[in-house]
């Protein structure tokens, strides 16, 4: 119905938005599972645990053959435990224990 409304050639601007930049590594970075992927990799393993940092835009891929915890820390053993972790609230990410590893390092 827009297309109707609007004259051809005139597209209303939309105001930019000024977004908060990431200036540190590791500051905020975003999690997620893929999978099932089959075939499974070695062991079994047919998940894999995605992060990406937003600064330098690194990204770690894990495949791993359940969803616990102790890959998480891993992780944040190696780079450091991020401000702001950001998921898509699944249920893998709900539990206390992934909630306490997740975000209690952001909590007041």
């Amino acid at each position: 119905m827009c297309q109707q409304n609007v004259k051809k050639g005139v597209v209303p601007r939309i105001p930019q938005e000024k977004f908060p930049l990431v200036d540190a590594p590791f500051k905020r970075v975003s999690i997620d599972i893929e999978g099932p992927i089959n075939p499974s990799f070695e062991a079994g393993r047919r998940l894999i645990l995605t992060l990406v940092d937003y600064a330098i835009k690194y990204i770690e891929a894990v495949p791993i053959r359940k969803i616990d915890i102790k890959t998480l820390v891993g992780i944040y053993n190696r780079l450091g435990v991020p401000e702001e972790v950001l998921s898509d609230q699944g249920t893998q990410f709900m539990s206390d224990c992934m909630r306490e590893a997740t975000w209690g390092s952001s909590r007041g």
